[in-house]
Parts: structure tokens; sequence; C-alpha cells
């Protein structure tokens, strides 16, 4: 299955839902079932996933900001992606 993750909370210093994000990403890099999807995160700048390494993990990067991102530059991304979800 293939998971597409809005990852902008990810960037820069994590705070609520990026703290939040990066535990759940870094519970499922030890989990072997969790380990057989395949997942993409979706960001506005670079993401580090250097402690998600057990995930079959990517990222894709569309420069943006904010509610434009969010609202025009994503649905573009997922369609794209075509993730299951």
């Amino acid at each position: 299955m293939k998971v597409a993750i809005d990852a902008r909370e990810l960037e820069g210093q994590r705070t609520g839902v990026g703290r939040y994000l990066h535990e759940i990403l870094c519970a499922w890099s030890g989990d072997a079932a969790a380990r057989r999807h395949e997942f993409v995160l979706c960001s506005s700048d670079a993401v580090n996933t250097d402690a998600y390494r057990g995930l079959n993990l990517s990222v894709q990067v569309a420069s943006g900001r904010g509610l434009l991102w969010e609202q025009l530059t994503l649905p573009g991304m997922l369609r794209g992606l075509q993730p299951d979800v």
C-alpha cells in the first residue's frame, strides 16, 4: 500500500503535530508490517529521514508555503503519486 503523508511539520523545529508524526514514523520503522508499505513524505522543503531508515520511504518536495501549498500544490502532488491512503 502506498501512503502519502503531508510532512511539512517535520521541517525545521518540530512542535506538536511534527513531534507526533516523527514518533509515529519512528515506531513504524521498527514494525515489520509497516515496512511492507511504501510511504511518501510530501513537503515544501527537505525532510531529514535518518530516523526512519527501516521504512520504504521517499520524499517529494514542491516549493511553496502555507495555505496555497496545502490547497493547490499538495493536491497536484497527490494526483501524480496516486497513493492508496
